[in-house]
């Protein structure tokens, strides 16, 4: 099996236009990063309206957040958006995009 490197999803996910969602508490500043970075949006409530930006959905866990809370999320924001999504990703134990140059963590290029 291929290891995908943080990078590689990340650019893959950037490259294919998918809406990213991060599995996380709103103000948990990990997450907020992660999200920010990825122009998504950090949630926790899988049936919260939120406005979704295309049919192709990314779903990722943050290491920092619990795999069993996760698998739960996932399967009730399907059920919520079912009728929005046509291409699904789900990522479980992101670790997030490597540090650029200045030690912060971006993507590549600025994103």
């Amino acid at each position: 099996m291929k290891v995908t490197e943080p990078e590689e999803i990340t650019e893959s996910l950037s490259g294919s236009r998918f809406h990213v969602i991060v599995y996380g508490r709103e103000d948990d500043p990990t997450v907020r990063q992660l999200a920010d970075q990825m122009q998504g949006v950090a949630l926790q409530d899988p049936e919260r309206e939120i406005k979704l930006r295309t049919r192709k959905i990314a779903l990722l866990r943050h290491t920092s957040e619990g795999g069993d809370a996760f698998a739960d999320f996932v399967s009730r924001f399907v059920a919520n958006n079912i009728g929005h999504i046509y291409e699904l990703r789900v990522i479980n134990r992101f670790t997030g995009p490597p540090a650029d140059e200045h030690g912060r963590r971006g993507l590549k290029d600025g994103g």
